[in-house]
């Protein structure tokens, strides 16, 4: 996206004092952007390079999964997360509480999930604890989804309810998050394993903007590892590359 801007910065302005600024490019990308908008690395007054991408608000954990009915087995997991992990980290008395509104104390979380197939299935397998959470409302007042095959109506009306805390949770495909910036957001939970360590640090970096301690959770197994790791294989044909996504 950024490998004809300065040119195009230069023949629009004529070259003016250029800013560039990213969140967790990695240092690869770093470099490039570099070289692409004539940045000299060995000025020091040209570019400020943070000490560490370290957040220490953040609080990751990993669950694993046994690939032996893989689909009930994350659903399990990421229930047992909802339902005591996170309640306990909190000192809550009883996991309903998770679910509470209470304006920017509400504790707003995401499951990433890497494709709309996924998020179905996340909504399917943990309906029945959503309903025991609801305590009278409707289940669509305790989470929404978004991905980005929604109207855009759709994903406004979503998108607005999460940020304005009338609905907790939200269950999101990473067309959700981008210049997103969500104070109270408690918790993220990828369920699956994201395409890039860039892409679960970013997405996971959605929690905590306020500097409030907030958790990052990641539930994977490894078969679906190695499913991740064939769709990078250049010599599969898009069919191929199809099927391989649906395990993922």
């Amino acid at each position: 996206a950024y490998l004809n801007l300065n040119a195009k910065i230069k023949s629009v302005f004529g070259g003016p004092p250029t800013l560039a600024l990213t969140g967790t490019a990695s240092n690869s990308v770093l470099a490039d952007l570099m070289v692409e908008i004539d940045i000299d690395p060995s000025d020091d007054q040209a570019i400020i390079r943070p000490r560490s991408l370290n957040r220490k608000e953040l609080i990751f954990f990993i669950n694993k999964t046994s690939p032996n009915r893989y689909s009930r087995n994350m659903t399990y997991e990421l229930q047992n997360i909802l339902e005591k992990k996170l309640p306990f980290k909190w000192a809550m008395e009883n996991p309903e509480q998770l679910f509470a509104l209470n304006r920017n104390k509400t504790k707003s979380g995401i499951i990433f999930t890497r494709t709309i197939f996924q998020q179905d299935k996340v909504i399917e397998g943990i309906s029945k604890f959503l309903k025991s959470m609801a305590q009278g409302r409707s289940e669509d007042e305790l989470v929404l989804n978004y991905h980005g095959k929604m109207t855009n109506q759709q994903r406004k009306e979503h998108a607005k309810k999460f940020k304005n805390n009338q609905v907790p949770m939200l269950i999101a495909t990473k067309a959700f998050g981008m210049g997103i910036d969500k104070p109270n957001i408690r918790y993220t939970i990828h369920f699956g394993l994201p395409g890039s360590i860039e892409s679960f640090y970013q997405e996971a970096g959605r929690a905590g903007r306020d500097r409030q301690t907030s958790y990052c959770g990641l539930i994977y197994c490894q078969s679906r590892k190695e499913n991740l790791a064939k769709l990078k294989d250049a010599t599969k044909s898009v069919q191929e590359l199809q099927k391989e996504n649906q395990k993922v």
